[in-house]
């Protein structure tokens, strides 16, 4: 991702073809984690507040203000469990709908990964 001067971008296209690739995150990825991150300073209670990411970087800083962190295995693990231990729903408070919803969205996430 490169921003500047339109003269400026293009001639890095250019030039810089042959080294470029793929590592950055996406804009919208990084505005999400710093918003989280935000929210996080923001809260009165960080402590009771779980992070779900498997970006080592925002699960570092969730982890300065106080606040749990969970990777995303961790966090699909604990929906399918959730599926089999009808008793921890209540503790979460998730309907079936919504656990379906949250594994099918990190299975996809999976798949890329």
């Amino acid at each position: 991702y490169a921003s500047g001067r339109k003269e400026i971008v293009e001639m890095l296209r250019q030039r810089s073809r042959p080294y470029l690739f793929s590592n950055t995150l996406a804009p919208p990825i990084v505005a999400g984690s710093i918003k989280a991150i935000d929210i996080l300073s923001a809260s009165s209670d960080p402590a009771g507040t779980t992070v779900v990411t498997s970006d080592r970087s925002l699960a570092d800083r969730a982890r300065q203000v106080r606040a749990k962190t969970l990777r995303s295995h961790q966090f699909r693990q604990i929906l399918r469990e959730m599926r089999i231990d009808e008793s921890r729903s209540e503790e979460i408070r998730l309907t079936e709908d919504e656990i379906n919803e949250w594994l099918a969205y990190f299975s996809r996430r999976e798949s890329r990964d």
